[in-house]
């Protein structure tokens, strides 16, 4: 018995050291993920606002691992990339007129990802939008090809809006829901009969038409 107990002590001692050393190994690879993230910024003092008043576009998605996907994406000029994890049942097209104009286009196609699955690579600006409600929304891009990325809260984010024009896997993400459909451009539900072509043979200049005058001398000659 009395030589056992150095034995016994030395074991607990070395199990010991050992858990010590994963718990200082922890906080290691969690600053390692935190200093590749770049986004959020710290908000300026304009852009300050409670936390109360930041417009939600869509709440914050919680999935297992079960119903998460993983997407990337860059901008056109590849200044900016990222990545985050979706719900894909979750994609959406939103007809406001903000979107709209914002985007460009006749209306916007998003999917929301909890902020703390974003990464982001390069510097990417931001502008906050104030909606009709005074709600404020800051509206992330690129500062080289002004390629929309995503937008979120100006401050105290717990999500993030991706557009998925810039998204790799835009083509697997099929939209859920639609809303302010009230906004929506009335000729969108006529498009499939609008004439049009795998490239861009459809907006080619249309072919000259043939002289209607008949063969002989002109009139002007």
């Amino acid at each position: 018995m009395t030589h056992g107990a150095p034995a016994g002590r030395d074991r607990r001692a070395r199990l010991i050291d050992a858990q010590g050393a994963v718990n200082r190994q922890a906080p290691t690879k969690k600053a390692s993920l935190a200093t590749r993230r770049t986004w959020p910024p710290p908000a300026s003092a304009a852009e300050v606002i409670d936390r109360g008043r930041s417009e939600t576009i869509a709440p914050t998605p919680r999935f297992d691992c079960e119903t998460h996907m993983h997407i990337d994406g860059t901008c056109h000029c590849g200044a900016i990339g990222f990545s985050a994890e979706i719900d894909p049942a979750r994609v959406m097209v939103c007809h406001c007129s903000d979107c709209q104009v914002l985007s460009g286009a006749p209306f916007r196609a998003v999917v929301a990802a909890p902020i703390e699955t974003l990464v982001v690579r390069g510097e990417p600006q931001r502008y906050v939008k104030v909606a009709a409600s005074g709600n404020r929304r800051a509206q992330v891009f690129c500062p080289v090809c002004a390629t929309p990325l995503f937008a979120t809260a100006p401050e105290n984010a717990t999500s993030v809006v991706i557009r998925l024009g810039c998204v790799t896997q835009r083509a697997e993400l099929v939209p859920s829901a639609q809303i302010w459909q009230h906004s929506a451009l009335p000729w969108l539900s006529e498009l499939h009969r609008v004439p049009g072509s795998p490239e861009q043979q459809a907006f080619l200049p249309a072919a000259p038409r043939a002289d209607p005058l008949p063969p002989g001398p002109r009139p002007d000659a």
